[in-house]
C-alpha cells in the first residue's frame, strides 16, 4: 500500500486549522463572559478545562464530518447544553442566565464552524479548489479576530485578555 503524503498533508492542515486556529474561539467566549460577569473567572477552579474541551470537541466534530456522521455533533452539543441547564436557570435569573446561555451557544457555533471549515479544506482539496482551502480559513480567522476586537473594549474585567 502506497502512502499518499499529499493527502496526509491536507488532512493534517485541516486538523491543524480546526484545532489550532480554533483556539481563537476561547478568546471570543472568554471576552463575552467577562462582559457579562467579570467575576465569573474566579468561580471556576479548573479554567484549563475550556481549552481542553474545545480541542476535544473540534477533534470530534471534524472527525464526525470526515466519517460521514455529522449527527454526532448535534448529540454532543445537546449533551453539553443540557448538562448546563441549571447554570442558566438557577442563581442567574432573567437576562443574565439567558446571556450566559447565548454565550455558550455562540462558542459552540464557532467550534462547529472551525471544524466545518476544516472539513471544507479536505473537500476543496479533493475537488482541486485550493483557493477555497486557503482563503476561507483565512477569512474565518480574520472574522474571529475582528469579533474579538469589537468585544474587547466592552469587557468589565480588570485583567488583560
Amino acid at each position: 500500500m502506497r502512502v499518499n503524503w499529499c493527502e496526509i498533508a491536507w488532512y493534517a492542515y485541516a486538523y491543524a486549522f480546526a484545532l489550532g486556529a480554533g483556539q481563537l474561539v476561547g478568546l471570543v467566549t472568554k471576552c463575552m463572559y467577562d462582559i457579562v460577569d467579570p467575576e465569573i473567572k474566579g468561580k471556576y477552579i479548573h479554567t484549563w478545562q475550556a481549552l481542553v474541551i474545545g480541542t476535544v470537541e473540534r477533534t470530534l466534530f471534524l472527525s464526525s464530518l470526515i466519517t460521514g456522521h455529522g449527527e454526532l455533533i448535534g448529540l454532543w452539543v445537546g449533551l453539553k447544553l443540557g448538562m448546563q441547564y441549571k447554570r442558566w436557570t438557577e442563581n442567574n435569573s432573567g437576562e443574565k442566565g439567558r446571556t450566559l446561555f447565548m454565550n455558550n451557544l455562540i462558542g459552540n457555533g464557532l467550534s462547529i464552524l472551525y471544524a466545518a471549515v476544516g472539513y471544507g479544506i479536505i473537500e476543496w482539496w479533493k475537488t482541486n479548489r485550493i483557493e477555497f482551502a486557503l482563503g476561507v480559513p483565512a477569512i474565518l480567522i480574520i472574522g474571529t479576530l475582528v469579533t474579538y476586537g469589537l468585544l474587547r473594549p466592552l469587557r468589565k474585567s480588570k485583567g488583560g485578555v
